[in-house]
């Protein structure tokens, strides 16, 4: 059984963070952020969630593709209100 869906959430905080340390992704980042909240670590929290925004949702192989594949200022804002709607 996985640690965050039994309630085991500070394993599934070990797990997560090895995760955003070597290959971050954007799930594992919010189930980090999820995680703090449920642990009640605010700081930790809010610096997982930092680090969520910061990834980009899309890594191009082609240099020039990469103009075109940002994510865009207002999808960020959303993903910041509805990560702190929960909150």
């Amino acid at each position: 059984m996985r640690p965050y869906s039994s309630g085991q959430y500070s394993d599934a905080v070990q797990s997560f963070s090895d995760v955003m340390d070597n290959e971050p992704d954007l799930v594992t980042g919010f189930n980090l952020v999820v995680s703090y909240y449920a642990l009640g670590d605010r700081e930790k929290m809010k610096k997982a969630f930092v680090a969520l925004v910061a990834l980009r949702a899309y890594e191009p192989d082609d240099v020039e593709e990469e103009e075109d594949v940002r994510p865009s200022h207002h999808a960020r804002c959303q993903l910041e209100v509805r990560t702190f709607e929960v909150y």
